[in-house]
């Protein structure tokens, strides 16, 4: 009889390899952004497709384990991602914004977004209560 697998276990972020294919690779290219003396449009094209991977990354980690700061960090790095683009490309109503505003508030509110509701709903969003919310 198969026992049904935990949150934890579904949780892409549970094993180094998949935490790093998931969330280390665009974490490296958000550092090499920030840090690194790039080309503009190599630097541009790092950080939109970096917050882009992450918001894809914690979509998918959210809809497969319900881990509840994926539900928040998901569409806010998208949408930085998505503003990011809409700078670059010079879109009507993003010219008030500067680029490294955009960035900075994004990486911000990522970290902000990953650790309050974790705080204060615990780890894992949960049905009929087969694991407990506060599991750590």
């Amino acid at each position: 009889m198969n026992t049904p697998l935990s949150p934890q276990d579904k949780d892409n972020a549970h094993t180094p390899r998949r935490f790093f294919m998931f969330w280390g690779i665009p974490l490296c290219g958000l550092a090499a952004a920030s840090l690194l003396p790039l080309m503009p449009a190599v630097e541009t094209g790092l950080f939109i497709t970096s917050f882009a991977w992450i918001g894809i990354a914690c979509l998918v980690n959210a809809m497969q384990c319900s881990r509840v700061h994926c539900w928040f960090t998901g569409p806010w790095c998208l949408l930085t991602a998505l503003l990011l683009l809409a700078d670059v490309l010079a879109i009507p109503g993003t010219r008030q914004l500067s680029f490294s505003l955009i960035v900075n508030v994004g990486g911000a509110g990522t970290v902000v977004l990953w650790l309050v509701p974790e705080l204060a709903l615990g780890r894992y969003f949960v049905k009929s209560g087969a694991v407990r919310n506060d599991q750590r």
